[in-house]
């Protein structure tokens, strides 16, 4: 630093340019304004015909609540304020939109006839299938793994339906069905409308002549039905029908009238009408007159 002092200038000796390289500023970059053409360049301010937004009557704002009061943006124009067509331009397209997925739905409906069968027949007790249902109405087709685990229940309920629908063998073959279902014949015959027999703990009673099992017998256990008993000797028998259920019917099988009377001798019920034997005779014997000559015994 100089040591002379010049009072017309007392800053001179302050500048020595020592420090001119540190001070120094490269010059900025020039920038460069984004080519209109480019996809990145920034889109243009919208300047054609505008519509306000009903909602926010064009501000882009929407005020709510009664006692405290808030703001925020308007959904329905995504907070500008207005929309490029008119409300009902926007009407329009909305019910073009319906209709398209409507037409969208149809087609797959029709292009699946088997799925759509399944779908209306369980949806009202399979929320898969009314889920289903629901997705081809709203998206006009199903997914990969949708249409795959259609197409599985729909394979499952024509299995079930090919065992159900296939004749079914009987369970146990019975040489004694034609005693009791003669029996049972002689007592239509003579006008007896309620035909019902009770023996020990089981009850036999005929199908209806116009029901899906004409000429068979039903077997229950009080309530519970065990199978029923066909023309042919057959007898098809229920989950819950137990071994020592064979076993009784085997031994009522073998002798029903028999069955019958040593029923009314320890139940001092008739078993055929299910009244209270009160005659000595009929006590004794286990059955009353009158049922006895309309069951043939």
């Amino acid at each position: 630093m100089s040591k002379t002092f010049d009072p017309n200038n007392p800053f001179a000796d302050l500048d020595t340019g020592e420090f001119d390289g540190e001070l120094a500023v490269p010059d900025a970059p020039i920038r460069a304004f984004p080519d209109p053409d480019s996809p990145n360049a920034p889109k243009p301010k919208f300047e054609g015909e505008r519509h306000a937004c009903e909602k926010c009557d064009g501000s882009g704002v929407v005020t709510w609540g009664y006692r405290y009061v808030r703001t925020g943006k308007c959904f329905k124009c995504n907070g500008s304020g207005f929309f490029k067509t008119s409300p009902a331009a926007r009407r329009e397209a909305r019910i073009r939109r319906a209709n398209n997925k409507v037409r969208k739905a149809d087609k797959w409906f029709a292009a699946h006839p088997e799925i759509t069968a399944w779908m209306l027949q369980s949806a009202p007790t399979f929320d898969f299938a009314q889920s289903l249902h629901d997705a081809v109405v709203q998206y006009g087709s199903l997914t990969d793994g949708q249409l795959a685990a259609a197409e599985k229940c729909v394979a499952k309920v024509a299995r079930f339906k090919a065992e159900r629908d296939a004749p079914r063998t009987a369970d146990t073959q019975v040489t004694w069905a034609a005693t009791l279902i003669g029996a049972f014949d002689t007592a239509r015959a003579t006008g007896l409308k309620r035909l019902r027999l009770i023996i020990g703990d089981l009850t036999f009673s005929p199908a209806a002549p116009g029901s899906t099992n004409p000429g068979c017998l039903y077997v229950k256990d009080g309530a519970q039905y065990l199978g029923k008993i066909t023309p042919a000797g057959g007898f098809f028998k229920v989950r819950e029908c137990t071994p020592e259920h064979v076993a009784e019917l085997e031994s009522i099988g073998a002798d029903p009238l028999a069955a019958a009377l040593l029923h009314g001798q320890q139940t001092g019920q008739c078993s055929c009408c299910g009244r209270e034997l009160t005659n000595p005779d009929s006590i004794e014997r286990g059955i009353g007159p009158i049922c006895a000559a309309r069951w043939g015994w």
